[in-house]
């Protein structure tokens, strides 16, 4: 590696230590506690207050909404990153805060390796998206992707399943995306979902 090659590296590699130093300094509270302070800084300030009024509200005013993320608040909660990120979707879904909800659900796919949590936040794009998709383009683009991806995890989800002893969890998306398919006049994709669906229900995957 050249000198310019690896100054250039170490500088980067800097900039993210002190980017990190400064995120651990600007948010305190839950937000820290759940080492979610990049995302936190990541989103628009009227995102951010639509949590705090939210969370503030769930802790029955045990927590003000201020102590969520002020960087001299040592509020702590015993719900996972999971449960706080997904509770909070569930709220921006119901007060139509949709992008707000689109991030918060999208964090959770990609911090988790648990695929049943992965399944849970997949189904909810899918089903906010196919809500939204006859008034809106993108969310017809948006559906028909988080929907494939749900479908991709449902080996997974039967062998898993199967080896909990319980029954494999409902994929929303089969449906969905086989009436988006009707609707589009796409028969060979159609009949591709139609044979996972298949397979799923009777744990036939090659």
């Amino acid at each position: 590696m050249g000198i310019k090659k690896l100054f250039n590296f170490k500088g980067a590699v800097h900039l993210q230590k002190v980017k990190e130093l400064h995120l651990e300094k600007q948010y305190g509270g839950i937000v820290h506690q759940l080492n979610l302070d990049e995302f936190w800084h990541s989103l628009l300030g009227a995102e951010r207050a639509f949590i705090r009024n939210r969370t503030s509200w769930s802790f029955g005013g045990r927590i003000k909404s201020e102590d969520l993320d002020d960087p001299k608040s040592f509020a702590e909660t015993k719900r996972s990153v999971y449960g706080f990120l997904l509770g909070n979707a569930s709220w921006a879904m119901e007060a139509k805060e949709y992008d707000l909800a689109e991030k918060l659900l999208i964090e959770v796919v990609e911090r988790t390796n648990n695929i049943f949590i992965m399944h849970r936040s997949y189904k909810e794009l899918v089903i906010m998206h196919n809500k939204l998709r006859k008034e809106n383009e993108c969310s017809l683009y948006k559906c028909i992707e988080y929907a494939k991806l749900q479908i991709e995890l449902a080996p997974l989800l039967f062998q898993e399943a199967m080896k909990n002893g319980t029954e494999p969890p409902r994929i929303p998306a089969f449906k969905i995306l086989r009436a988006v398919c009707e609707e589009e006049g796409i028969i060979e994709e159609y009949e591709d979902i139609l044979t996972v669906e298949q397979q799923y229900k009777l744990g036939t995957f090659a």
